[in-house]
C-alpha cells in the first residue's frame, strides 16, 4: 500500500488504526479456522495380547506390516549365503522358531547375540532353533568372523536383495519373529531380552498330532491354520459373541438372539471372512446344512469379521437372513486402527477367518478348527453322542465373555 507524502497527520492515523483492525481480524478469523480444522486421530498401539505391552519395542508395536503377522503363518523367507547349514521356517515345524533380523553394523544386534546363544545352549534339546537373517545392504562381509568370535551355532544367511524384510515389514535391527511349533507367528518385534520367556511359553505347548482331539485329523483344517490357541478351546466353555450388530432373523427367532452353546442345543460358530467373494462361498457351503440340521436343534452362528466393511456386510446379512436356525453377526472391533482386532474371533482363539467350531449342549467347545466340508459327518456323530461333552468340571456354569 502506498500513501501520498503530502497525506493529512489525521488521515495517517486513520489508516495506521484501519491496517492494524485489519490485521487483528484477520488473525482471529485464522485461529478460529485453525480450531475448526478436524485433526487427526492417534492410533493407538497394539500387540498380540499373549505378551505385555513392554515387552516390544515401542516404534515395533505400531509397524502395522510387522503386527500383521501375528496369528499367520509366517511369509517365506528369501535368504542368501549361508554360513552353517541352509534351513527354513518351513523345515522346522514342530520346533520353536526365532528369526533374528540383525546386522553387524548394529550395536543393539551385536550386543544381543550373547543371548542368542546361551537361549539356543539352554533350549535346543527341547525343540528351539534360532535363524540369523542379516540386512542386505552392507556389513555381510563381517558376518563370518563374527559368528565364529561369538561361538553362534544357529544358521546365519544374508537376506537376498531385502526380501524378506520387505515380506515382514521390517525396517529396524535388531527385529525378533517367533513362531510356534504349528509355524505361526506369536510375537513380533521384541526386546532381546523378552525374548527367552516367549520361547519358553511356546516350548510348553503340545503339537497338533499330541492332542487327544476328540474326532480323527481329517475333521480338522491343516496344523498351520488350526492354531494351539484355537485346539486350546476344546473342553472349554464357548465364549459368547460380541456382536456390534446382528442381522435379521426369521420370525421364528428374536432380533436379539440367544448365544451359543445355551438351552441344551447344540451350536456351530463359524467365523465369516471380511472379503465378499470368500464370505459368499462359506455361506452358501453352510446354508444348505443349517436348513438339514434346524430339526433337530443344532442353531448356527456366523459371525462376520469386524474389519468387513459396510457394503460386504449389508450383503453377509442378507445372504444368511431368513434360513431358519442361522444367526448372523457383525464381530465388535478392540483397539484403534489400524491394529483393531475381532473380540469374538480372538475369544475363541482363531487367528482369522475362516473358522469353524461345534460346541456340545453343555455349553463347551467339542471341536475347534473343523473343515467345512466334515461339518456334516462332525455333527452326526455329535448327535448320536460319539464325543460326549463332559469336561472334568462340566457343572461349572458358563460366565458371559465382556468385551474390554
Amino acid at each position: 500500500m502506498r500513501i501520498h507524502p503530502r497525506t493529512h497527520p489525521r488521515t495517517l492515523i486513520a489508516i495506521v488504526l484501519a491496517l492494524a483492525a485489519w490485521q487483528l481480524a484477520s488473525e482471529h478469523a485464522h485461529s478460529a479456522l485453525a480450531q475448526a480444522q478436524p485433526r487427526p486421530a492417534k492410533v493407538k498401539a497394539s500387540t498380540d495380547p499373549e505378551y505385555p505391552k513392554d515387552w516390544f519395542f515401542d516404534d515395533m508395536l505400531t509397524n502395522t506390516k510387522l503386527q500383521s503377522l501375528v496369528g499367520r503363518p509366517m511369509p517365506r523367507l528369501s535368504l542368501t549365503q549361508w554360513i552353517g547349514k541352509a534351513t527354513s521356517v518351513e523345515a522346522n515345524k514342530g520346533k520353536v522358531v526365532v528369526v533374528d533380523f540383525w546386522a553387524t553394523w548394529c550395536g543393539p544386534c551385536m550386543r544381543a547375540i550373547p543371548h542368542n546363544v546361551v537361549m539356543l545352549d539352554k533350549y535346543a534339546d527341547k525343540g528351539l532353533v534360532i535363524i540369523g537373517v542379516h540386512d542386505a545392504k552392507k556389513g555381510y562381509e563381517k558376518a563370518a568372523d563374527v559368528v565364529r568370535d561369538q561361538g553362534i551355532k544357529y544358521p546365519v544367511a544374508k537376506d537376498a536383495g531385502g526380501a524378506s524384510a520387505r515380506a515382514t515389514g521390517v525396517h529396524n535391527w535388531p527385529t525378533y519373529i517367533v513362531i510356534d511349533r504349528s509355524g505361526i507367528v506369536r510375537a513380533a518385534g521384541l526386546v532381546p531380552e523378552r525374548v527367552e520367556p516367549v520361547v519358553k511359553s511356546l516350548l510348553a505347548e503340545t503339537v497338533a498330532s499330541e492332542h487327544a482331539d476328540a474326532f480323527g485329523p481329517e475333521f480338522y483344517i491343516d496344523d498351520a491354520s488350526r492354531t494351539p490357541a484355537m485346539r486350546a478351546m476344546e473342553g472349554k466353555a464357548a465364549p459368547d459373541i460380541i456382536a456390534a450388530a446382528w442381522a435379521g432373523q426369521t420370525s421364528k427367532y428374536p432380533a436379539a438372539p440367544k448365544q451359543p452353546g445355551t438351552s441344551g442345543e447344540i451350536s456351530v460358530v463359524t467365523f465369516v471372512a471380511a472379503d465378499d467373494s470368500e464370505a459368499k462361498t462359506q455361506l452358501e457351503r453352510l446354508t444348505p446344512v443349517a436348513k438339514e440340521f434346524a430339526s433337530k436343534k443344532v442353531s448356527f452362528f456366523c459371525v462376520a469379521d469386524g474389519a468387513v466393511n459396510d457394503g460386504v456386510w449389508t450383503k453377509i446379512a442378507t445372504r444368511g437372513r431368513g434360513t431358519e436356525g442361522i444367526f448372523i453377526a457383525r464381530d465388535e472391533l478392540a483397539g484403534a486402527a489400524p491394529t483393531a482386532r475381532s473380540v469374538t474371533m480372538q475369544a475363541y482363539g482363531a487367528a482369522r477367518a475362516p473358522a469353524t467350531y461345534v460346541i456340545g449342549r453343555k455349553g463347551r467347545v467339542v471341536a475347534a478348527g473343523v473343515r467345512p466340508e466334515m461339518l456334516k459327518p462332525l455333527l452326526e456323530k455329535v448327535l448320536e453322542g460319539a464325543a460326549p461333552n463332559t469336561p472334568a468340571h462340566s457343572d461349572t456354569p458358563k460366565l458371559p465373555t465382556k468385551a474390554h
